[in-house]
């Protein structure tokens, strides 16, 4: 999984970086496969399943949007995680990295 957490309604990182999230997709060719590119929202309250599915719909076809409990609120940073097969964490990209050595991590990862 390639996981971010945001929110909808951010006006410029969010939206930033799910761009990077879809060109890394397209960049992947058949091994986009093997991922399952995630945005998890942090704004519960606003992003509901709709919202969600309307938003991400807008940066990749993949892209999945989960919402959860307002109890689980929480601060977000600008990075985006790969997880492994299990679920554990792999490694994670900081914001400013490109589409390409993104996906060349991830073919790696593979």
């Amino acid at each position: 999984m390639l996981i971010y957490f945001g929110y909808t309604y951010c006006p410029d990182v969010c939206p930033t970086e799910l761009q990077v999230i879809g060109n890394v997709l397209d960049h992947l060719g058949d091994a986009i496969s093997q991922i399952t590119p995630v945005f998890i929202t942090i704004d519960p309250e606003r992003d509901d399943w709709e919202t969600l599915n309307s938003y991400v719909e807008h940066f990749h076809e993949d892209l999945v949007g989960l919402t959860g409990s307002e109890e689980y609120l929480m601060d977000h940073t600008s990075l985006i995680y790969l997880m492994d097969k299990n679920g554990r964490f792999a490694r994670h990209f900081t914001s400013g990295t490109s589409a390409e050595d993104i996906a060349a991590g991830l073919s790696s990862a593979l």
